[in-house]
């Protein structure tokens, strides 16, 4: 009986600590990106490219995105989200990585690859 017990906290102690890991993927649901979300950075190859000015806000609702730029539709299209990606399908479609999304804060990056080159670019945001 006792062996029995040790076995089975042994299986146990095994289980929980082999389901923890650092490169389990984040899962995030379209719910919690819905609402307005202004940009605040905008790196590309890790220099900032926002203009202070830049009055940018991405609105998601339901399915459906619309970018505004300095308050005109710049544009508009589909969204939904799986695991930690952001699938944007609209005048270009782009797949972003949801790196961080609270209440208050979205932080999207991005990298690919075109003609050899490599762009990296992340985006952070708060809620509006």
């Amino acid at each position: 009986m006792k062996k029995n017990y040790l076995l089975l906290l042994l299986a146990a102690f095994v289980f929980a600590f082999s389901s923890c890991s650092d490169d389990d993927e984040k899962s995030f649901n379209s719910k919690e990106l819905e609402g307005a979300w202004k940009m605040t950075s905008m790196l590309e190859n890790k220099m900032e490219m926002l203009d202070p000015d830049d009055d940018i806000v991405w609105i998601f609702d339901d399915g459906e995105f619309e970018i505004v730029e300095d308050g005109m539709t710049d544009e508009t299209g589909y969204y939904r989200v799986k695991g930690d990606k952001l699938i944007m399908e609209g005048d270009d479609d782009v797949t972003f990585t949801i790196e961080d999304l609270t209440k208050s804060k979205l932080v999207l990056s991005i990298k690919e690859s075109f003609g050899g080159n490599t762009y990296e670019g992340r985006i952070t945001f708060r809620k509006n």
